[in-house]
């Protein structure tokens, strides 16, 4: 049994390997936004990008750079494109420059993209697995780690593999 009161993280869950007999591991960081997920909506959409854990630094800093660059704290697409905010000192020039140069960070960087969207109705009419909470957000989120984790059988030689 785990006794969670001992170790550090890293030893747990290395004890939650052995348990499970985890031959593969695949972490990944998901950057994802939400739209319609307000009462009146009819539709929830999730759209974002998946990242290995070394490609998510690289995104973090070079971001985290390209920001400072530009004089912002944050990105916001429909604040930098119609220079409200942070962005109303910034000419419509540099503002599609710096749209420009965040696309291109995460072009290089993810692993893969995804946009999912579920109506209240669909959701309320198909029948979801017995451990699904949440409602159509939680439905949508989770469809692109279940797409990647089938993607990812094809690199395994055998065994099983965890995602997190």
């Amino acid at each position: 049994m785990l006794d969670s009161a001992k170790g550090t993280s890293l030893d747990r869950f290395e004890r939650m390997l052995e348990i499970l007999r985890a031959e593969s591991v695949l972490m990944m960081e998901a950057y994802f936004d939400e739209s319609g997920t307000h009462k009146a909506s009819p539709v929830v959409c999730i759209a974002g990008y998946l990242f290995t854990t070394e490609q998510a630094r690289h995104l973090n800093r070079e971001w985290a750079d390209t920001l400072a660059d530009f004089g912002v704290t944050i990105f916001h697409a429909s604040e930098c494109g119609n220079g409200r905010g942070e962005f109303q000192h910034l000419l419509p020039e540099r503002r599609n420059e710096l749209t420009k140069r965040i696309i291109g960070i995460i072009r290089r960087r993810m692993e893969a993209g995804f946009a999912v969207t579920m109506s209240e109705t669909d959701f309320h009419q198909t029948p979801a697995p017995t451990w699904v909470k949440g409602g159509p957000y939680m439905i949508c989120a989770m469809c692109p780690v279940w797409h990647k984790r089938m993607g990812q059988k094809k690199f395994l030689r055998r065994g099983n593999i965890l995602f997190f």
